[in-house]
Order: C-alpha cells, then sequence, then structure tokens
C-alpha cells in the first residue's frame, strides 16, 4: 500500500512538473523571461507557486531545464531535420532538406524562440556552449552516417563540414525569420520559388564558368609555377596563341622566328640533335643551314596528314598537326608536355 502511495505521488509530482514546464515555455516564448513571474507560471500550470518552487528553486532554472530539453530534442534521431540527414538528403536532395528545416522549426517554435530570448535577456550567456559545441556535433554526425552520405559528390576542394553547416544552418534560419519573425517571402519571392533559386545557388554556385582564354599572360604562368618566373621558352610558347604542345618545354616556334634552342644554343636539345642525335660536329655544321630550312617549314605549316614538310627532310620534329596530336620523332610517340597556359 505505501508503495503504491508513493508511485501515484511521484507520477502526480511528475505531471505537475510537465504542466509547469509547458506553461513557462508559453509565457517565456510570447512574453519573455523577465516579463513572466513564477506566479505567472503557476497560473498558467494551474497549479500553485509553492508547487512551482518545490520543482525548480528559481525562474532561471526553469528557463535552463527548457533550453536543455531543446537541445536532447536536437540530439535525436526522431528530430525532422535529423532524419533527412540520416536519409541522406545532403548533399543531392537539398530540397527535402529545407523541407525538414520547415518541419522542425514549425514543430519546435516556442522552443527556438527561447534562443532568441537568450540573447536578448542574457547576452546569449545560456546558448553559447550549445553554438561553441556545433561543428563538433556536425561532424560526429558526419562520421557516423559516411555510409548513408555521398561525400564523394563534393567536388574537388570542398570540405564535408562546412558545406553540411551553410546548407543547414541556412534552411533553419530561413524558417525561423518566416515563422517565428512571420515575415513570409522575405527573399522577394514565394517560399517554394526561393527555395528551388537557393538549392540551385547552394548545388551549383552563383558565378557563370570563367570562358576559357586563348593564350594566359606570362605572368599567369609564372604564378601557376609557385611565382616562379617561366622559362623564356615558356613564354614564347603561351605568346603562340591556339599552339597545340610539339615538344616536352617550348611549343612551336613564332612563324618569323627559329625555336628558341636554336636561337640561344642551350636549355633543351634541338629537336635536329633529338632526331639525329649528338653527333658532336655533326649537327653543328649542320645548324646554320637547318635554321633557314626551320624557318621556312614554319611558315609553310606541317604537311597535311602528318606527311613531313620541308623543314622536316634534317629530321626535326614538326608542329602538332590542328588535331592536337603530339608530333613523333621516326615513328616514336613522344609524350605532349602538360600545358602551362597553351590553350
Amino acid at each position: 500500500m505505501a508503495r503504491k502511495a508513493r508511485m501515484n505521488q511521484e507520477a502526480r509530482s511528475e505531471r505537475s512538473r510537465g504542466q509547469i514546464l509547458e506553461a513557462a515555455l508559453r509565457l517565456f516564448s510570447t512574453r519573455g523571461y523577465h516579463g513572466t513571474s513564477m506566479r505567472d507560471i503557476a497560473r498558467e500550470a494551474k497549479v500553485s507557486t509553492g508547487n512551482v518552487y518545490h520543482q525548480f528553486p528559481d525562474k532561471e532554472t526553469l528557463f535552463k531545464t527548457l533550453l536543455d530539453q531543446y537541445w536532447a530534442a536536437l540530439d535525436s534521431p526522431e528530430f525532422p531535420f535529423n532524419k533527412a540527414l540520416s536519409a541522406g538528403a545532403f548533399p543531392d536532395d537539398l530540397a527535402a532538406l529545407a523541407r525538414a528545416a520547415r518541419a522542425s522549426v514549425e514543430q519546435y517554435r516556442d522552443y527556438v524562440s527561447l534562443i532568441y530570448v537568450d540573447v536578448v535577456e542574457f547576452d546569449g550567456s545560456h546558448i553559447r556552449k550549445f553554438y561553441s559545441d556545433m561543428a563538433r556535433r556536425f561532424e560526429a554526425f558526419l562520421a557516423q552516417h559516411r555510409d548513408r552520405i555521398a561525400l564523394d559528390r563534393l567536388r574537388e576542394g570542398v570540405h564535408p563540414l562546412p558545406a553540411i553547416m551553410v546548407a543547414s544552418r541556412f534552411f533553419l534560419q530561413y524558417f525561423a525569420v518566416e515563422i517565428l519573425f512571420g515575415v513570409p517571402n522575405h527573399f522577394g519571392r514565394d517560399t517554394e520559388t526561393a527555395l528551388q533559386q537557393i538549392v540551385d545557388i547552394l548545388q551549383f554556385g552563383m558565378l557563370k564558368p570563367e570562358p576559357a582564354s586563348p593564350a594566359a599572360p606570362p605572368g599567369a604562368v609564372a604564378e601557376r609555377h609557385g611565382g616562379v618566373a617561366a622559362s623564356a621558352e615558356v613564354r614564347a610558347g603561351v605568346a603562340f596563341e591556339g599552339a597545340t604542345p610539339a615538344s616536352s618545354v617550348t611549343g612551336p616556334a613564332p612563324r618569323d622566328a627559329a625555336p628558341p634552342a636554336a636561337r640561344t644554343g642551350e636549355g633543351s636539345c634541338a629537336p635536329d640533335d633529338m632526331a639525329k642525335g649528338a653527333d658532336g660536329g655533326a649537327g653543328d655544321r649542320a645548324a646554320a643551314g637547318d635554321q633557314e630550312r626551320r624557318a621556312s617549314g614554319l611558315a609553310e605549316g606541317p604537311a597535311p596528314g602528318g606527311a613531313a614538310g620541308p623543314a622536316d627532310e634534317v629530321g626535326r620534329v614538326p608542329p602538332a598537326a590542328s588535331t592536337g596530336r603530339a608530333a613523333t620523332v621516326e615513328g616514336e610517340a613522344r609524350r605532349p608536355a602538360a600545358s602551362d597556359g597553351i590553350v
């Protein structure tokens, strides 16, 4: 009998506690903290003021208990937004994530209001730790649900943590303004249209792709090489608009000049030496005559179908054909160099 009486007492106490919390939530979320007294809460809960103080020693403890209830809900797998994330809405179905954000704010509207009450009346002192730990919670969520979230769909360079936080925080804030503040269409269009456009921006960005440049300036080449100035051969190749690389470094020479290696006598091997082999004086004796023939051959362009032109009779590698295929030396394929700004 005594045990049953004690159980009944505990049940009544728990029921009173629930009534007090519900009443306090309604009043705090509409009147604010300082605009609500413990007597107001007792009256709203239909219990005595003494009962309220029996359950909670002071009003701030009651306020903090309500915030703790909300934090627990946010960690629950049953929270609408968490259910959408667990189902894989990020990153492929952001529209579903937006709908879940709306459902979350609608269902927990009064609790969300407490956050703003705390900012205004407590300078955010009760919510600061929660937001400080937000990144850690998202990181733990990603680790726990990695098999359900298509992280491989994110483009190279996009880190999953800030990506999921941007999408999540945006949608929740959007509906907080619409539902809590009573400001519909605050993006200048109806909600569905706004969300479609926002999802598009989040998934594909807001800038159109940069058009391909026919030739990058020498400074850009130097920047791509870590700030080290490009060699004269690379600069010559960059300046040759529309050319496809025909050697491992230089690219085709301008029509009115011999190849860079022939002009300078240093740097990478001249094409003649690679074709004939470095046979000592033979290459040197032929260099002067070859230069004139090479210039003539470059002016005429490569023979159709990849056949050797006039400049090829001494074994020089002809410029690559307009199809983008690399030139060959005595039938042996040579790999084109990686592009250094040559389009």
